[in-house]
């Protein structure tokens, strides 16, 4: 059994010795993924004899998953078909926990208790753990009950099973919510959480609209499918919450409903990964007054480019004080591009509005999504609140051989997953089709499969157009439901869909003169600039939608993705330990379909390490003391060096960052004398220690006489060109002592 681990062999078919050999591997979960973090082999010997006897029949009751704080007691059972005496033996974890461990009894785990199993008796053993909450943990406890039997002769024989237990977190419980209706914000509170003592984090998930939902045995956290969004976590000893809706406050017209869930972390010796407690029941504030528009409908009604149209629908101010905002009321839309934000922000019409409804035109619906907001005026022309943004619904394709997957999405202050309307629906028509020509073709109850649909069984040769309908509410009685809303039609062939063009790829050259000359010796923080020309063909416009970035730290290495949904047609590669990086960029269409890879550009490094021929160790002007790689001075512009009385000037500086080293990071330097025995040597331990710092002693330090020494350095650089990584530089160095 790969999960527990029990190896069984139920049919030995001879007399004789057999070997097993098994693989134990170990994952660990990793931001939702599961990645192997080390595995093991074992052997096993099995000894087969030609004997009567035969093994025991353990009997375990089935895997349970409990609540922390449950006592469990479960009595294990063992028969013998030779009605031998059996002894039950039992090994796992939780009989070794320093706190609550378990027991059984007999306990056979030091000498065996064999009980008789003749005339229909059974051996019997009851397990019992008092669990807490200390044992909270995502993967289940094993406990591995072993039979052995007992016979008059001849060898004993075993059976093994394996009993799982796993131990889960309780719910939270709420203890009341409360809505501010003037500040619109809720605050929440919940009674001191039962686990507090091993439990680490309380989070705090809020939708709109109500979903009733109670959690099967054993399903912890917070499921997808109930459209609840992670709005904070807490330390697990605070018991309130404001939701103030990161200072926006909470839209009107909506209802909102909140929900808990505990999180546990790396307990148990850190076997414990994101284990999180059953979610809490749900508790709803009544819908907040509507003193505001609010915003019911973005549905596009024309699929074009540019002549596009979205209609767009808002319930008026009706909760507002009419004494202080009478009405009637009147209203601006304004639209921006984008599923949200203010990019592009503008007015959509000149003057004010007197109705709820307004169909903005001229757009490109086919290529690009709009959000809307609304602001209401009242009688006197006093403006009141701005509604919350809302978006229209973006459909995307994925065709794949003889399908269409579609997937949609929207950002909006209802709820396009609703318990009441859970179905959203499939339109479909041929190609070059209109909104006149979709048919309704089926639905998806988006609480199952989320906003995905796959059209399958199609013609590779025929191309289809699609329209998605979502169905939401607010869960107000004020507002008709279900908010019915299109999105825009998009067609795609239902087979690996036709590439978009690769596009063409250039970077900023790196100028090697000029950055060695005016780029300060301590610099270490690079960047590379590429750059790409958007397509002009038409087919290569037609559905393109954004580019992904790729790089390399080798000339002819493997890519790794580095950017995705790049828009812009150039992209800056920041924060770099060096500029030896190669790239290649891709442009991907609406339906997903990536193009072929660009050309591949690349820049280098500019590698650098040079030695003075003379140094003065020892005479006492604390000047050119070492034989060392240039640095930069560390006085300021104007200032006079200490050697030589050089004013800092440009031109000095551009002269010594010319020779300090760059891109190095490595040193093996040694030193001959004029006999070629080696007197001196030195390898570099870190980029500090790159500049060699030699004193004029040898290597047992003592000092050497003056004269002209021989020395040869084995330089290492960071190349993108392995050719360049290695360099031997060889000279002379005339040691001076004085006098």
């Amino acid at each position: 059994d790969p999960v527990t681990g029990t190896i069984t062999w139920d049919a030995p078919g001879e007399v004789g010795e057999y070997n097993i050999a098994f693989l134990i591997k170990e994952y660990r979960k990793i931001n939702g993924t599961w990645v192997q973090l080390g595995y093991v082999t074992r052997d096993m010997q099995i000894v087969i004899e030609d004997c009567d006897n035969h093994h025991p029949e353990l009997e375990l009751p089935a895997d349970i998953c409990v609540e922390a704080g449950t006592l469990i007691t479960e009595d294990i059972f063992a028969t013998d078909p030779d009605g031998n005496p059996v002894s039950i033996s039992a090994f796992s974890q939780v009989l070794e926990l320093p706190v609550s461990k378990a027991t059984y009894t007999p306990n056979s785990s030091q000498t065996p208790v064999f009980q008789p199993t003749s005339n229909g008796q059974k051996a019997k053993v009851t397990f019992r753990w008092q669990t807490d909450c200390s044992h909270v943990r995502q993967q289940p406890y094993q406990v591995v009950f072993k039979a052995i039997d007992n016979p008059a002769t001849g060898p004993r024989l075993i059976d093994f099973k394996t009993f799982n237990i796993t131990v889960v977190a309780p719910a939270p419980k709420w203890q009341a919510a409360s809505l501010d209706a003037p500040t619109r914000t809720a605050t929440l509170t919940w009674e001191p959480y039962t686990c507090a003592s091993s439990a680490s984090i309380m989070q705090v998930w809020r939708r709109v609209d109500s979903f009733p939902f109670t959690p099967p045995v054993c399903v912890t956290g917070m499921p997808d499918f109930l459209g609840y969004v992670k709005i904070a976590e807490v330390p697990i000893g605070q018991t309130t919450y404001l939701d103030n809706n990161n200072g926006r406050g909470l839209a009107s017209g909506a209802k909102f409903c909140y929900r808990l869930v505990a999180g546990f972390t790396s307990l148990l010796g850190g076997d414990n990964f994101d284990a999180v407690s059953y979610v809490s029941d749900e508790i709803c504030l009544p819908p907040i007054d509507i003193t505001e528009a609010v915003i019911t409908n973005v549905s596009v009604v024309k699929t074009g480019k540019p002549d596009g149209e979205i209609e767009i629908k808002w319930r008026s101010p009706i909760g507002a004080n009419k004494i202080q905002n009478p009405p009637p009321y009147s209203f601006e839309l304004y639209r921006a591009e984008g599923i949200s934000g203010d990019r592009n922000l503008i007015i959509t019409h000149p003057g004010k509005l007197t109705d709820s409804t307004f169909t903005d035109k001229s757009l490109n619906t086919q290529e690009l999504i709009y959000n809307y907001r609304v602001i209401s005026f009242d009688k006197n022309g006093n403006r009141m609140d701005t509604s919350r943004y809302a978006s229209a619904v973006r459909l995307e394709t994925q065709p794949q051989k003889q399908e269409v997957g579609l997937q949609w999405v929207a950002d909006v202050p209802w709820s396009n997953n609703s318990s009441n309307f859970p179905y959203h629906l499939i339109y479909r028509g041929g190609a070059n089709a209109t909104e006149n020509d979709l048919v309704l073709i089926d639905s998806v109850n988006v609480l199952q499969n989320q906003y995905r649909y796959t059209d399958t069984g199609l013609d590779e040769n025929q191309t289809y157009c699609y329209r998605v309908q979502t169905r939401g509410s607010f869960g107000n009685a004020a507002i008709a439901a279900p908010l019915k809303n299109f999105s825009e039609i998009i067609c795609a062939q239902a087979s690996s869909a036709e590439k978009p063009c690769a596009p063409t790829l250039s970077i900023v050259p790196l100028d090697c003169p000029t950055f060695l000359a005016t780029t300060n010796c301590n610099f270490n923080t690079y960047s590379n600039t590429l750059y790409w020309p958007r397509p002009t063909e038409i087919n290569c416009i037609a559905n393109l939608r954004y580019y992904r970035v790729y790089f390399s730290t080798t000339q002819d290495g493997d890519f790794f993705l580095l950017a995705d949904n790049v828009v812009d047609t150039f992209f800056v590669d920041n924060n770099l330990p060096s500029f030896a990086r190669c790239y290649k960029i891709t442009a991907v269409d609406r339906s997903g379909t990536e193009s072929e890879f660009s050309n591949q550009v690349c820049n280098d490094n500019c590698p650098n390490f040079q030695l003075p021929n003379v140094f003065t160790p020892g005479n006492g002007d604390d000047c050119n003391d070492t034989f060392s790689a240039y640095r930069e001075p560390e006085l300021g512009e104007g200032s006079t060096t200490k050697c030589g009385n050089i004013v800092v000037t440009p031109d000095y500086l551009k002269s010594i960052r010319q020779l300090c080293p760059r891109f190095v990071t490595k040193v093996s330097f040694s030193v001959l004398n004029r006999w070629g025995k080696e007197v001196y040597s030195y390898e570099s331990l870190g980029e500090n220690s790159i500049y060699i710092d030699w004193d004029g002693n040898d290597s047992n330090g003592k000092e050497l006489p003056a004269g002209i020494y021989y020395y040869s350095a084995q330089v290492t650089f960071v190349t993108l060109d392995p050719a360049q990584s290695h360099k031997t530089i060889k000279g002379w160095v005339s040691l001076v002592r004085a006098d």
